[in-house]
């Protein structure tokens, strides 16, 4: 095996995305969590929606930031529910993103 073997990361569901806001990331992984939870009404009304844990979405505020990767299930989500999630203005997604470490003082 060799360093360039494992660069290709293999890709779950199918290979149409056009399902995903392209306007709602915030950075190579992650969306505004902050605007999409308050769409589906606070933290316990969305993982009860999403049916996953408290602490899962609770975390997701904590962090301003939803995998990208849960994406497909959050939109599925909305839909189901009746929930219309807006996208993220270029301004609030440079907001989310994370903040650059400055580097180590030596």
């Amino acid at each position: 095996m060799t360093a360039g073997d494992n660069d290709a990361t293999p890709q779950s569901g199918t290979a149409d995305d056009s399902t995903h806001t392209p306007s709602t990331e915030v950075d190579s992984g992650h969306v505004k969590a902050a605007p999409v939870i308050k769409a589906f009404g606070g933290i316990r009304p969305m993982a009860t929606k999403l049916g996953v844990p408290v602490s899962t979405v609770q975390g997701w505020k904590q962090r301003d930031a939803i995998p990208s990767s849960r994406m497909a299930e959050i939109e599925a989500a909305a839909k189901a529910n009746d929930v219309v999630l807006e996208p993220v203005t270029e301004a609030e997604a440079v907001d989310a993103a994370p903040a650059a470490k400055p580097p180590p003082r030596t």
